[in-house]
C-alpha cells in the first residue's frame, strides 16, 4: 500500500508512473455485481449483520468449495471478513501466541509476518527459489522446525511470485504438518490465477471440514475486480471458526449490502479471472526489455515475477 501511496502522490504531480505495488485488476467489478450492490441498498439492505457474515454467503461460499472439492463444509465452517488481511489475522489469533513460532516461505505477502508478531509468535522465513519454482522444500523446512514450531502458512497461488504448489507437494505437506502437530493456514486468494495447463488445489480438498488443524482463506478482491469493496472469508473447522468469530466480533462487523452483491460475483470467477491472462503476457514481453531484468514464469496469479539479477 506505501508503493501505491507514493505512485498516486507522484501521478499527482504529473509524472507517469507504472504502479507495481498491489494485486489491483485493470478491469472494473463486473456489472451483474455492482447492480447487486445497488439493489441491495435501495432495498435498505444496511442494518448490521452478525459478525460470522450474512449466512446465505457463507452457505454459499462453503457450497463452492463443495461443489468444486467434493466436501461438506457448511455456513458453520465460514466467517466473512473485510477482506482476507482481518481472515488471516482473526485465523492466527486463534491458532498461535506468545512464544509460538510459524514458518513462512519467502517471498511471501508482506502481511503474514506482520500478523504472526501480532498474535506474539515468531515468523520464520524459509527461502524458495527460481529453480525450484519458488516452491517449498521439505528440508529447508525440516531445518527450521524447533520445539516451539506451532504453525505453517502457505500462498498458493503465491503473491509475489505466482508459483504454483504442486498437488503432490502440497500432499507431502499436509502430512508433515500433520506428523508434526502443526496448524496448516493456506491462503487462497489467487486460487482462479492459473495459466499454461497448471491447476490450483485447495487444502481444503485434503482436509475436508473434520480436520481439525487447518483454515483456508480467500478473497473477492482480486477474480472479482473488488478491491475497494473488502469481502474475505477463511474456512476451517467449526471450532477454530467459532474462535475466529471471538476475535472479530470486537473490531468489525461485515457490511450488509457488500455481503449482498458477494453472492451475485460467485458466478463470474473464471470469465474475470481469463481476462487477465493475455496482459500478463504483453507484462513479460515489456518487463524483458528493461536491462539486467529477468521475468520468472510461473503459472500463477501475475503469470510473472520482474527480478533484477545484480551484477
Amino acid at each position: 500500500m506505501a508503493v501505491m501511496l507514493e505512485a498516486q502522490q507522484l501521478r499527482a504531480q504529473g509524472i507517469d508512473v507504472i504502479d507495481l505495488g498491489p494485486g489491483q485488476p485493470d478491469f472494473p467489478t463486473p456489472e451483474p455485481i455492482k447492480k447487486a450492490g445497488i439493489d441491495a441498498i435501495i432495498r435498505n439492505f444496511t442494518r448490521y449483520t452478525a459478525s460470522a457474515g450474512l449466512d446465505e454467503l457463507r452457505e454459499g461460499i462453503a457450497e463452492s468449495f463443495n461443489r468444486r472439492w467434493d466436501t461438506h463444509f457448511g455456513a458453520e465452517n465460514v466467517v466473512v471478513t473485510a477482506g482476507a488481511k482481518p481472515a488471516v489475522f482473526n485465523v492466527c489469533m486463534a491458532a498461535f501466541q506468545d512464544g509460538d513460532e510459524v514458518v513462512i516461505p519467502s517471498p511471501y505477502w508482506v502481511t503474514f509476518p506482520e500478523v504472526v508478531k501480532l498474535t506474539g509468535a515468531s515468523p520464520v522465513q524459509v527461502p524458495t527459489f527460481e529453480e525450484n519454482g519458488f516452491v517449498p522444500e521439505m528440508d529447508s523446512l525440516e531445518s527450521v522446525l524447533t520445539d516451539r514450531t506451532r504453525g505453517l502458512i502457505l500462498n498458493t497461488p503465491n503473491n509475489p511470485t505466482g508459483a504454483v504448489i504442486p498437488e503432490s507437494v502440497l500432499g507431502q505437506l499436509i502430512e508433515w504438518t500433520r506428523s508434526r502437530g502443526l496448524f496448516l493456514l493456506s491462503d487462497e486468494t489467487y486460487g482462479e490465477f492459473t495459466y499454461a495447463g497448471r491447476e490450483h488445489v485447495s487444502l481444503a480438498a485434503y482436509l475436508g471440514e473434520s480436520a481439525a488443524a487447518f483454515a483456508v482463506v480467500g478473497s473477492f478482491s482480486k477474480v472479482h475486480s473488488m478491491t475497494g469493496w473488502r469481502i474475505g472469508y477463511c474456512l476451517g473447522p467449526t471450532d477454530l471458526m467459532a474462535k475466529a468469530i471471538r476475535a472479530a466480533t470486537p473490531a468489525r462487523s461485515p457490511k450488509r449490502p457488500r455481503s449482498r452483491h458477494c453472492i451475485a460475483a460467485r458466478v463470474n470467477s473464471k470469465r474475470c479471472a481469463r481476462n487477465l491472462h493475455g496482459d500478463g503476457v504483453s507484462f513479460c514481453t515489456g518487463w524483458s526489455r528493461f536491462p539486467d531484468s529477468v521475468v520468472f514464469h510461473p503459472k500463477g496469479p501475475s503469470t510473472s515475477f520482474p527480478m533484477w539479477r545484480r551484477p
